[in-house]
């Protein structure tokens, strides 16, 4: 199983294998994504919004979805800002924290404080990326962006391998169930996130583009009765029929 690290250059999906070397910006590069997930449009690296029914359907109940609706721009910014799927970010802070920013855990295993914040730090990793007070990882904004580049470090690590890199970000003994879940959020997330593109590609760009075509058609029309005389309700009838 493999996921792509998004080049935020463009709107194509370039593979992590294939970081820092260049790819012609008019060939479509192949994604591949875990196993269930759906393809993403290019157009989907836009993150239209997400419905309270669609992330009801991932598992959010009504206090998530607003914290959702609250943390996930910066989700959405540090993801592409680091290039990568933001939906992988987003299945990993739900299972993290929920999208609590005051998510403390405790570690029984090991008897020791466990992760602190949205994308659930401990102290040694949370130097690693510039966290270095328990403040800092319980701060939104720089465990986003230190999450997000962790994230990436781990994808690049693994050549694109989603469950290799997610195992990384967990402890060893959790590895088994923590990566099925995590896969099959992230399937959820990005099915919910196609699904809110196309809809929005749907109803805003079809029309959109039927604007510019009759638009198109009236000029035609007017520049041509300059030439030779056209009855008035044929402009009427085009327009019409256009909608």
């Amino acid at each position: 199983i493999k996921l792509s690290i998004f080049d935020p250059k463009s709107l194509h999906s370039v593979p992590a294998s294939s970081i820092g070397q260049s790819t012609p910006s008019s060939q479509p590069v192949a994604s591949s994504t875990p196993e269930g997930a759906s393809t993403t449009p290019s157009y989907s690296r836009q993150y239209k919004p997400l419905s309270d029914e669609a992330l009801k359907k991932v598992g959010l109940d009504d206090k998530a979805i607003e914290r959702f609706r609250k943390y996930d721009p910066l989700i959405v910014a540090a993801s592409q800002k680091y290039g990568i799927d933001a939906n992988t970010a987003r299945a990993v802070v739900f299972n993290e924290s929920r999208f609590r920013p005051e998510a403390a855990a405790f570690n029984k295993r090991l008897n020791l404080p466990g992760g602190k914040g949205l994308f659930q730090f401990t102290g040694g990793t949370g130097k690693e990326y510039g966290l270095d007070t328990a403040a800092d990882r319980f701060d939104p904004v720089k465990s986003t962006d230190a999450g997000a580049r962790l994230l990436r470090d781990l994808l690049k690590k693994k050549k694109g391998n989603f469950a290799e890199a997610i195992k990384g970000y967990v402890d060893p003994a959790d590895v088994g169930p923590y990566t099925n879940k995590v896969t099959k959020d992230y399937q959820k997330f990005s099915a919910a996130q196609d699904q809110a593109n196309i809809d929005q590609y749907s109803i805003f760009d079809t029309f959109n583009d039927t604007v510019a075509d009759l638009s198109k058609t009236l000029k035609g029309m007017q520049e041509k009765q300059k030439k030779e005389p056209v009855i008035k309700s044929d402009i009427s009838n085009a327009a019409k029929m256009a909608f």
